[in-house]
């Protein structure tokens, strides 16, 4: 069983929104670029979220641009419209903000400190992002389209019971967490943990292929090393999680429309990050969900 194309891209578009919203824009931007050739149902909805990433950093053209392609592909969305419409409104505040955070000093000289910590209050408001965007990962507007990505309501999950393994279920997702750190360095996989993911594979496999396993890869809370070829522990927590998608496609032959890579870097760890335990954070968890295909 494949996966609807739509599903992916959407899920896509989460990761790219989760890592805007903790300001990894060069992670999202990346992400969000993979649309630029795409026309299908999400591509409106990526250059959108990438066009707020710019309006965040004062790209405005950039944003501009990326706006009009986005009407272009979806010219009912009055939401689009609407955005489009108030960016010059959000550039002209941003640079008075900006003017007047200038002048602050000399206008305190000139009125007192009163009229000081007005202003400072004033220019210190975060600038907004245009015309009710929160990162969603859907369209909105008259021509919003319905999720493709519906978990069951009722799952038959597979009966995993592997020592070393832990296994959390409920209604709608299947987590699993593995008891040990599966990376004793960067991203080489530990002898002990391959037989775990293998096992563990296994058992997804017996579900004929109708499961998305996304594979959230973690790090503990220590910086990487001015030496080290990953960027931050966001990138690291990303190839460790692509380690592992490669491991299954490649050698435990798991569908590949059924993955997905994405981080968690350090934040959201499954275990504490005191030394006794920091080492388990190295590592990656599982979150299983059963997709609806889309009819």
């Amino acid at each position: 069983m494949n996966f609807s194309p739509y599903a992916l891209e959407e899920l896509l578009i989460w990761q790219a929104s989760d890592l805007a919203r903790r300001g990894h824009y060069s992670d999202a931007e990346a992400i969000l670029l993979c649309f630029e050739s795409s026309e299908g149902p999400h591509s409106s909805t990526a250059y959108r979220l990438l066009s707020s990433i710019f309006v965040k950093q004062r790209k405005y053209a950039e944003a501009k641009g990326l706006l009009q392609k986005a009407v272009a592909l979806d010219p009912k969305n009055v939401e689009l419209r609407d955005a489009l419409e108030g960016l010059p409104y959000i550039q002209r505040k941003s640079q008075v903000i900006r003017l007047i955070s200038i002048v602050a000093p000399l206008l305190l000289i000139a009125v007192g400190a009163s009229t000081f910590f007005l202003i400072s209050s004033f220019s210190s408001r975060p600038e907004p992002i245009p015309a009710n965007s929160q990162y969603s990962s859907l369209p909105t507007g008259t021509n919003a389209k319905k999720p493709v990505l519906k978990p069951e309501t009722s799952v038959n999950w597979p009966d995993i019971s592997i020592t070393g393994v832990s296994v959390a279920k409920n209604s709608s997702e299947m987590r699993i967490t593995f008891d040990k750190g599966l990376f004793p360095e960067a991203c080489h996989i530990s002898p002990e943990g391959r037989p775990l993911l293998k096992a563990v594979t296994e058992s997804l496999a017996g579900s004929g292929g109708a499961l998305l396993v996304i594979i959230e890869g973690h790090s503990d809370d220590l910086a990487v090393r001015a030496e080290s070829p990953f960027r931050d522990n966001m990138n690291l927590g990303l190839m460790r999680a692509q380690t592992i998608l490669n491991l299954f496609k490649n050698e435990y032959r798991y569908p590949e429309s059924g993955l997905l890579a994405v981080s968690k870097g350090e934040e959201e760890p499954p275990y504490s990050n005191e030394i006794k335990t920091r080492n388990k954070n190295r590592t990656v968890t599982l979150r299983v969900l059963a997709i609806r295909r889309a009819e």
